[in-house]
């Protein structure tokens, strides 16, 4: 059975806070501060306030965020945030593997392994947009073969599987 990583979330929980509240949230995963620390000094890269919020509000939210979402918490506490300071951290962030975007719903969550190549199975409910990543290594090896018979190259192995989610369809029943 697969390790589940990161589950949805509830939309109608209470809303995000910036600031200390961010921060607070983001020392409940003390490794994912570390990790990003050490990332930075070994590769020689800025450990910004950034791009530590930004981790700190997608862990502390739980599920997936899109860009201009943080953007609104961000503004709760330094209402001159920009999108371009959001959407560098979010790069930074999703290259370095601490991160993954799920580009089909066009949001970020929590995702980190020591590798940094392994990416995962993204269960997304179409209706409440919640996600569930799962730790797999899917055989794409057919869709790799088809990919070299047409002369494409793939650029991720990522897979997004979309559906309805348990809880949207007891709650549909």
């Amino acid at each position: 059975m697969p390790k589940v990583l990161h589950h949805g979330w509830d939309r109608s929980a209470a809303p995000l806070v910036a600031g200390p509240v961010a921060r607070a949230a983001l020392a409940d995963h003390d490794s994912a501060v570390v990790d990003l620390r050490r990332a930075c000094k070994e590769r020689g890269l800025r450990f910004t306030r950034s791009r530590m919020e930004i981790l700190a509000l997608l862990h502390a939210h739980g599920g997936p965020l899109k860009a201009y979402e943080l953007l609104d918490v961000l503004h709760q506490t330094s209402p001159n945030a920009a999108p371009a300071a959001v959407y560098r951290s979010l790069d930074f962030l999703h290259r370095h593997g601490f991160i993954h975007r799920l580009p089909s719903i066009h949001a970020y969550v929590v995702w980190h392994v020591d590798d940094g190549e392994r990416a995962p199975t993204a269960f997304i409910c179409d209706t409440c947009q919640a996600a569930t990543l799962v730790d797999t290594r899917p055989d794409l090896s057919t869709v790799s073969s088809e990919a070299t018979a047409l002369g494409f190259e793939l650029a991720t192995g990522a897979l997004e599987v979309h559906g309805t989610c348990r809880q949207c369809r007891d709650s549909c029943g």
